[in-house]
């Protein structure tokens, strides 16, 4: 078994946890936030996960082991979400397994937030410090969506098309 196949199958057995979560119950990170104008009050802002994004060169093989674990079941290849096979998690979002899209695209995990102001939320980004790794991109049929990076971690940011 190759090293690159070997790396692959560690990132998807490190992340199963996550995915067990995601497909059995609604995802719901609460963060509290410290109100601006009231320095001894705290808000909760509850953040959805819209999309889980699984990247890995067996496409076909990680969609078989989850609809075997989980009971899921994947959809043919999207093109306008990179070929990726989606199912569906609870509180409308969707998990997507895709193969790179690029030669050096290696096996990752990210989350997309769902987004109110996608322009605003990577400009927040910007400001914090983040790197841009995908500009605001509209995606046929789905919204936009843009990934920063920040101290190595790739957060992807979704911004649903309005109904």
């Amino acid at each position: 078994m190759s090293l690159n196949k070997i790396t692959a199958i560690r990132w998807i057995i490190c992340f199963l946890g996550l995915v067990t979560v995601l497909l059995a119950g609604e995802v719901r990170m609460k963060l509290a936030t410290v109100s601006a104008q009231e320095n001894s009050s705290d808000q909760e802002s509850v953040l959805t996960i819209q999309y889980l994004e699984i990247v890995t060169p067996n496409v076909n093989g990680v969609a078989a082991l989850y609809s075997q674990i989980y009971g899921v079941t994947f959809g043919e290849a999207d093109p306008n979400l990179g070929m990726a096979r989606t199912a569906k998690l609870v509180g409308g979002g969707m998990i997507g397994i895709r193969g790179p899209l690029r030669d050096d695209e290696q096996a990752i995990v990210r989350h997309y937030v769902l987004v109110e102001d996608i322009v605003a939320s990577v400009s927040a980004a910007r400001m914090a410090g983040s790197e841009i790794a995908l500009p605001e991109t509209e995606i046929e049929g789905y919204g936009q969506i843009a990934v920063v990076i920040q101290d190595g971690i790739e957060s992807g940011l979704w911004q649903l098309d309005a109904p």
